[in-house]
């Protein structure tokens, strides 16, 4: 019996680690995860380094920064919606880093989130088992978007493992995010000896072995995050990273692997110039009676230079073209966001005939995918994603919006682009 009288602060047992989590709760893991994130960013650039585009640190800091501001913003004050539902935090988490982080990380872990808020509509808390439910609908989305399995060197060998431990520990909330935790952390580690077979490391073919992913090392920071919120050991977030600190994004090669990060509250860039259309020639498109085209490239000056060569070469047509591409930083990347409002712009216009997008690389097509995903149902049915080559595509598209053909039309011209150059260099 102890002699501590009751009511002392020594007698006072430690707290029970929650059965649930609230939205509380996946708030403050997500606070969690962006300061753990940001502490360790260079360290996941550095990662991304050897096989990657050197970027992927700061992309998801400013990514997660800016989760962190529009949690700090959804308050319910000043007419603002308040995240009081476990599928609102998680849609408004998914959609931030859709449109915040450039490369294939933002439309991953965004449509993680996503999926895994919309699997838990008007859920306020999570035990163990609709925890494991929401992050099961979470990495689907990721294998949707990613068109990745198992065994290529990416974060999916980090999610995996953690899902399936997650789900042998039952209802014991602290137990399976522990385990999950500890297995991500194996999976991270288990992708070093791995060869990349999707994303920009599968470029360095066995070049990519004795490397670990920047994917699976930021997915075992998020998991490690839940685990010890959970547990009650997380530490208090630190001090928040400012806008001028975040490194500007890098302007030597397009971003291209499968990775994810995280941040502090880093200030997101400013947003996007204002639209950049372009028509030339008459006919047709004069009156906006026409496809209209997005162009969706890491790099705004190839966008450009791609929109004039079209043009020039088809002086005698026009057809409306906006441009998505780039950051707002002058940096490569691609914003899911920007390509939305881009398609809305060309829907909107008088007389347009639906909307053809087409898109560099693969990252590139993330964001076009997962901004169509974003569309209204109108505009969305008439929307279509190319896949064409670049170049070629838009050349084809823009002949045959030109002359005013139906959005079909104008992507069965698009697709032809490229039989057509090889017929051409192979001579038949």
């Amino acid at each position: 019996m102890s002699d501590v009288p009751a009511g002392s602060s020594e007698a006072a047992a430690p707290a029970a680690p929650p059965a649930r989590l609230t939205v509380e709760d996946l708030k403050s893991w997500l606070r969690v995860t962006a300061s753990r994130i940001a502490e360790r960013a260079d360290e996941l650039t550095e990662l991304d380094a050897a096989i990657g585009d050197a970027d992927h640190g700061a992309n998801m800091r400013r990514g997660m920064a800016a989760v962190v501001k529009a949690i700090d913003a959804a308050n319910g004050a000043d007419g603002a919606p308040a995240l009081d539902t476990a599928d609102a935090l998680l849609k408004k988490t998914g959609m931030t880093l859709v449109s915040s982080v450039g490369g294939a990380s933002g439309p991953l872990y965004g449509t993680f989130f996503m999926r895994m808020g919309a699997s838990q509509a008007g859920a306020t808390e999570l035990g163990a088992g609709a925890l494991a439910s929401a992050i099961d609908a979470g990495v689907a989305g990721i294998v949707a978007r990613g068109k990745a399995g198992a065994g290529e060197k990416t974060m999916l060998d980090a999610w995996y493992p953690a899902l399936e431990a997650l789900r042998a520990e039952g209802e014991d909330l602290a137990a399976a995010t522990a385990a999950a935790a500890s297995a991500a952390a194996e999976g991270r580690d288990a992708t070093e000896p791995m060869i990349a077979t999707k994303g920009r490391a599968s470029y360095l073919g066995e070049r990519s072995q004795g490397h670990i992913d920047p994917g699976a090392a930021s997915t075992a920071i998020i998991l490690g995050a839940l685990a010890d919120v959970v547990a009650g050991t997380a530490e208090a977030p630190g001090a928040e990273v400012t806008a001028a600190e975040e490194p500007v994004a890098k302007a030597a090669r397009p971003q291209e692997t499968g990775t994810a990060g995280t941040a502090a509250a880093v200030e997101p860039p400013d947003p996007a110039p204002s639209p950049d259309s372009e028509e030339k020639g008459s006919g047709a498109a004069d009156s906006g009676a026409a496809v209209g085209i997005v162009l969706v490239s890491h790099s705004r000056a190839l966008a450009e230079a791609a929109r004039e060569l079209a043009t020039g070469l088809m002086s005698s047509v026009s057809a409306p073209i906006e441009i998505a591409a780039g950051l707002p930083d002058g940096g490569l990347g691609t914003d899911a966001g920007a390509v939305a409002a881009a398609i809305e712009r060309l829907a909107a216009r008088p007389g347009n005939r639906g909307v053809l997008v087409v898109a560099d690389l693969g990252s590139g097509i993330m964001s076009a995918e997962a901004a169509l995903e974003r569309l209204g149902p109108d505009t969305a049915s008439r929307a279509r994603l190319s896949p064409a080559p670049f170049v070629e595509g838009l050349i084809g598209a823009y002949g045959a919006a030109g002359i005013g053909l139906e959005l079909e039309a104008v992507a069965a011209e698009a697709a032809k682009a490229a039989p057509a150059k090889a017929a051409q260099i192979s001579g038949a």
